[in-house]
């Protein structure tokens, strides 16, 4: 195909109920272009790329030469009632089907993976009890909800029929959209959106205390520092503490007796802007979440909550 510029740049294109988006694919003037196709109820007839409308495709300018691959499928928007039950785990597209609106869908299959594995690892190894398997499907069912609910929103919006709808689509969402991507907090705030980086376990039984504007179920926040940053010692799967201004010793000396790895970043202005409290201990999960925010009485505070969570010495271990 080719007539979309620049042509190295995704494209969306509404026209009425038909949309058509368009994404570069490897070799020159080859693309992948995702829409939708007409059709009733019930209806199992075999579609052709000749059944795709062209009024989208049109509008963008494409000429298309060849099509090489065709499919169609039909969109769902369901989530399993369980995710786990006994031995047997769901995760990814076995979970939860939705839309392919904002393009979530291997990212949250990625996330039910790693939230799964480590605990499963856990267990298995006798490191922690049965019951913390239980916390996968409360942390990860809550999201794939509203995941879904917002997917389906977002395509609903998009296929919507009728004459304000189609007014809506085509004239005021992209003014406002085009306005509103202006704005470097918008910006920021969609891709943490889409990238899932907001998304954090606030009400799981892994998660307690707060400091700040960070609380235990919170995503670790990103800081570049130089050439480095907070993030370098997460590719270590491993429970591992984080202070962010001053380590006490009674800290230095629990991390020591229970094998715990402990990383401290002198204390700069760019923390408290990401939402750290300074000289605060962070116990990092081996997921890259917060499960535990300690402010004071440290020792205590991470003894009660290892013993809480039935978590053995051998699991806490640095590798």
């Amino acid at each position: 195909a080719s007539g979309v510029t620049p042509a190295n740049e995704g494209h969306i294109a509404f026209d009425k109920s038909d949309f058509v988006l368009v994404m570069p694919y490897g070799p020159e003037n080859q693309y992948r272009l995702i829409g939708t196709v007409e059709s009733e109820e019930g209806d199992k007839q075999q579609h052709s790329f000749d059944d795709v409308s062209q009024r989208a495709i049109s509008g963008l300018g494409l000429s298309i030469k060849q099509v090489n691959w065709f499919s169609t499928y039909r969109v769902h928007h369901r989530v399993t009632n369980h995710f786990r039950r006994g031995r047997a785990f769901l995760l990814g597209d076995a979970a939860h089907v939705h839309s392919p609106a904002g393009g979530q869908g291997m990212n949250t299959g990625i996330a039910d993976a790693i939230n799964l594995a480590w605990k499963l690892v856990a267990v298995i190894k006798a490191q922690a009890p049965e019951i913390l398997l239980d916390s996968y499907e409360a942390e990860r069912k809550g999201f794939a909800h509203q995941l879904v609910k917002t997917t389906d929103r977002v395509f609903t919006f998009i296929t919507a029929s009728g004459g304000f709808a189609d007014f809506v689509r085509t004239h005021i969402a992209p003014a406002i959209a085009s306005q509103a991507y202006q704005y470097g907090r918008v910006r920021e705030y969609l891709f943490r959106v889409i990238s899932q980086t907001t998304m954090s376990y606030p009400d799981s039984s892994l998660s307690e205390g707060k400091a700040g504007e960070i609380s235990a179920g919170d995503r670790l926040p990103y800081i570049a520092m130089g050439m480095t940053d907070n993030y370098a010692s997460l590719s270590k799967i491993v429970w591992q503490i984080h202070i962010y201004g001053t380590a006490t010793e009674e800290v230095r000396n629990w991390c020591d007796r229970h094998g715990v790895e402990w990383h401290v970043f002198l204390w700069q202005d760019a923390f408290e802007n990401k939402g750290f409290k300074q000289d605060t201990t962070y116990l990092i999960r081996p997921d890259g979440y917060i499960g535990l925010v300690v402010t004071e009485r440290y020792a205590e505070h991470l003894s009660a909550y290892v013993s809480r969570l039935g978590i053995q010495r051998a699991l806490l271990l640095k590798h």
